[in-house]
């Protein structure tokens, strides 16, 4: 998942594929990757035209841009692919807009550094060459990810712990930040008794769904997910989840209301739409809200009037990029720090497959 899903297809399967090819064959594994000086070139995959049926991509080499001033150059080893990244090479993602082409995609991943430029060890002195680090791919400045390197500022990038995989860390910012969002937006002031707080989320069995258990389990509040495959229930408990609803087999409504004991969810997020938001809205307790962040189900959603009107539980829509423009840069690092020190203890383990 990644912030904005959206709904996928047998055409956008085959692009996520021919994407992650492209991918596959350009770009070095995290084994290949060197961890000192860089060599003369950079390999790319570029987009060459936005072209909804049938993206222009291609493989390009250029030399590299080397750190500038105060920046460190980064080789990128691993990089994950989100749905949005498919929906990007075809032009139909708002998070990538390039104002010319050819044009680098790729929403995040990971690096070792390879050069500081002039200054950065006395700008940045915790950083060094050979570090494993992520950089902060949603500043408008860092470049896209699917490259071999990437310069980027110094006082952009937070150090991988060592018990931290390269693949999970390369997943650090798109669905965990989400994540953090949501439930910061959804709980901006902790109650007095946390055991209080339920999050209600659709699409519990999604890699986001996962580690929206996982962090708010971490946070001290309790979850309620609903699952379209009963089987999923296992999974999510295993994690930490609190409760699980199959929907093939029980209604929503209900179920929470039972939960809560009749006090309804603290606040909802959705990744589905269509007639899941309304079911979810009329879940959560008054004065609570739901948080639209995907579309599996289609770009529409129907809400409940009865929900918005007389008890004030409004849908919003939640868009990490948004969010992450609203924080300081401490903020912002403190949230990346925060979560791989949290991977690093095991409690967040990002799906990592092939």
């Amino acid at each position: 998942c990644s912030p904005g899903t959206l709904p996928t297809n047998a055409n956008m399967a085959r692009h996520m594929l021919a994407a992650a090819l492209c991918l596959a064959l350009a770009l070095p594994s995290a084994a290949q990757a060197p961890s000192c000086g860089p060599p003369g070139q950079n390999r790319k995959v570029v987009v060459t035209e936005f072209d909804p049926a049938n993206p222009k991509v291609e493989v390009v080499t250029s030399d590299i841009s080397f750190a500038a001033p105060g920046e460190v150059l980064i080789h990128v080893r691993a990089r994950p692919l989100h749905p949005a990244d498919a929906f990007s090479i075809k032009g139909l993602y708002p998070g990538f807009r390039p104002e010319s082409f050819p044009a680098v995609p790729g929403m995040e991943g990971m690096g070792v550094i390879a050069q500081l430029g002039k200054g950065a060890k006395e700008s940045c002195p915790d950083l060094a060459v050979g570090m494993r680090v992520v950089p902060d791919w949603l500043d408008p400045a860092t470049p896209r990810s699917w490259q071999d390197y990437v310069a980027v500022n110094c006082s952009n990038v937070v150090k991988v712990p060592g018990p931290v995989s390269d693949l999970a860390a390369s997943q650090l910012q798109v669905n965990p930040m989400t994540v953090m969002g949501m439930i910061e937006t959804l709980v901006p002031v902790d109650p007095e008794d946390k055991s209080s707080v339920y999050i209600l989320q659709s699409a519990g069995g999604s890699t986001l769904g996962k580690m929206l258990v996982q962090l708010a389990k971490h946070l001290g509040y309790k979850t309620i997910s609903t699952v379209r495959r009963c089987e999923q229930a296992d999974e999510l408990k295993k994690l930490g989840a609190d409760h699980v609803i199959c929907t093939a087999t029980d209604k929503v409504q209900e179920k929470v209301f039972e939960i809560t004991k009749g006090a309804g969810a603290w606040g909802a997020v959705d990744a589905v739409a269509g007639e899941m938001t309304a079911d979810l809205q009329d879940s959560v307790k008054a004065n609570g809200k739901v948080l639209v962040y995907g579309a599996l189900a289609g770009v529409a959603y129907k809400g409940s009037v009865i929900s918005s009107l007389f008890r004030n539980v409004p849908v919003e829509g939640f868009w990490l990029p948004l969010w992450w423009l609203t924080m300081t840069h401490a903020q912002k690092k403190e949230r990346m720090e925060g979560v791989l020190a949290f991977m690093a203890t095991g409690g967040l383990t990002p799906h990592s497959g092939k």
